[in-house]
């Protein structure tokens, strides 16, 4: 705040519509640090936004590239993640949606399962389903036909 007492105030920048400058400055407090307080900060936001849990089976195969795809929520996830059995790795990842969970978790194909919740069982089978359907044939135009 501008008389330097309080705490800070975040704010998401697509959220400002409008700005105009005024002649008021700050000071910061001398005992402020930016990356522990942003460190908190998003954290704060991931528990916010993070509401649900999906058991998700992880292939020895993606968790040999995991590294790799820039997964880091999956990442972890698996790092507090058990094998099972047949050597997949069984975890619990937050999830913010039942759809949002379903369009992160099928790019990796069969190399990931999803146990629950049945919500998101459903929401890949339908995603897988509409892919399959969408390329069943032929486009109708080729790329480069006139």
């Amino acid at each position: 705040n501008s008389s330097g007492r309080g705490t800070p105030h975040t704010y998401r920048v697509s959220n400002i519509l409008d700005l105009k400058p005024v002649e008021h400055t700050f000071e910061r407090s001398s005992t402020f640090e930016l990356a522990p307080y942003w460190r908190d900060q998003l954290t704060d936001f991931d528990r916010r936004r993070l509401t649900g849990i999906a058991r998700v089976r992880i292939s020895p195969v993606l968790m040999a590239r995991l590294d790799d795809v820039g997964d880091t929520a999956l990442r972890d996830a698996a790092d507090e993640g058990s094998l099972d059995d047949s050597g997949w790795t069984l975890v619990d990842l937050p999830i913010e949606s039942t759809t949002s969970a379903a369009t992160h978790l099928i790019r990796y194909g069969g190399d990931v399962e999803a146990l629950g919740p049945t919500e998101l069982r459903a929401a890949i089978r339908a995603l897988a389903n509409s892919t399959l359907n969408r390329h069943r044939s032929l486009p109708r135009k080729r790329l480069g036909d006139n």
